[in-house]
């Protein structure tokens, strides 16, 4: 079997505008079929880092992912999103559109409705396990799971977006002190269950105590992204203040800690930061310093995780580039000086190694050892684009 990569960077959208090209693998192609019975298939392309993987998507019965009639149409890359990812599992999204009166007569206009579907994708390993594709059950929830305070017990559609779910792979009283962690027991009943969790603040000053008022805090608090770590911890990161944390040590009863980053006064801008998994255990957050200050100044720290006391981060890694063009390191020279490094990257397979964007090319950089590792041209697509196209993981086809 050819291992491949040992880590990927995948598109989250169908790229239709000259990405990193790779085209579609054969091995990595699964099948299934929508809630409402239409079959398609999803597969990628291999690439090496720092280049994309291309993330491609095909109607099995010839219609393209907008359709709702079945007629050809062009293809629309919105429809078909790659939104969490964990070990060799990720998890799809589809967005459809259903009409709901389909015997108008001609010359009206159809009303239509959108949904979406999930998929989790299993990318196997080999030929003796296959990649696979599965549809996973509707979310719904009753809104008095939530924190509107009239309790209306109907139970709700819950779209999941890539800001705030994740997926981690693993072998009382109605008080609003809690936040609504949603789990999926993939298992022979595939039903989702809810479970109410209460927070612990983790302080800058070192101690721990229970938040007195949660729902203050978490109204200010805004995903931004949902990281794995391990196969024990779940982060949701808000890049202006800190992240949650959640401990699955013990799934009867999680934990969860906030946790603030180490920066302050942050102001939330997607191509200058990033947090990534160091190992089994640990968090890196990775700052890029904005413009005009340089053209790029990196500062990347580790946390170790811990539900039990709190820690402390731990300034690892500082790249200056006015260090790096007065000592004229090796390859550099291949980087323009008046572009900035943007939109970091943490290695799935090494914590050390960045992955970034500097305008019209793709850059990876052992962070530790200074070493620049790779630098390849990226493809056309704008650069304000990039905020949520791509996802690290971990695959073996």
């Amino acid at each position: 079997m050819d291992s491949g990569p040992r880590w990927l960077i995948l598109n989250r959208c169908i790229d239709d505008e000259g990405g990193d090209t790779s085209v579609a693998d054969a091995k990595t192609t699964a099948a299934s079929c929508t809630s409402s019975g239409k079959p398609f298939s999803i597969s990628f392309g291999i690439a090496a880092p720092p280049a994309c993987c291309s993330l491609h998507f095909h109607w099995l019965d010839g219609s393209t992912p907008g359709d709702s009639d079945g007629k050809q149409s062009k293809s629309e890359p919105g429809d078909v999103h790659v939104i969490a990812g964990h070990d060799d599992a990720l998890l799809i999204q589809m967005r459809m559109r259903r009409v709901l009166n389909p015997n108008v007569q001609s010359g009206q206009p159809a009303t239509t409705t959108t949904f979406d579907d999930y998929f989790l994708y299993e990318a196997g390993g080999g030929a003796a396990r296959p990649p696979s594709l599965s549809l996973l059950p509707g979310f719904y929830i009753p809104v008095q799971s939530g924190y509107r305070s009239h309790c209306d017990p109907t139970p709700r559609f819950r779209y999941l977006s890539m800001e705030n779910t994740g997926i981690l792979r693993r072998g009382k009283d109605d008080d609003d002190d809690d936040l609504v962690l949603c789990m999926l027991r993939i298992g022979r009943d595939r039903e989702w269950i809810v479970k109410r969790v209460p927070i612990v603040e983790h302080c800058r000053e070192g101690s721990s105590e229970l938040l007195q008022q949660p729902w203050h805090w978490w109204l200010s608090f805004i995903a931004h992204a949902a990281v794995p770590v391990g196969n024990r911890f779940l982060c949701w990161v808000d890049y202006n203040s800190g992240f949650i944390v959640c401990d699955m040590a013990d799934e009867e009863t999680p934990k969860l800690r906030y946790v603030p980053l180490p920066a302050t006064k942050l102001r939330y801008r997607r191509c200058r930061c990033t947090l990534g998994a160091a190992g089994a255990d640990a968090v890196r957050f990775v700052s890029v310093t904005p413009p005009p200050c340089s053209s790029f100044n990196v500062t990347i720290w580790t946390l170790t995780l811990s539900t039990e006391e709190a820690t402390t981060w731990v300034k690892d890694v500082v790249l200056d580039c006015d260090e790096i063009w007065k000592w004229r390191l090796p390859n550099y020279g291949r980087l323009p000086h008046d572009k900035h490094l943007e939109y970091p990257l943490v290695s799935s397979d090494d914590p050390d190694v960045i992955c970034f964007r500097m305008e019209g090319m793709a850059v990876q950089i052992n962070t530790r050892s200074k070493k620049l590792l790779s630098v390849i041209p990226s493809g056309s697509r704008d650069q304000h684009k990039l905020r949520d196209i791509s996802i690290a993981a971990k695959l073996r086809w």
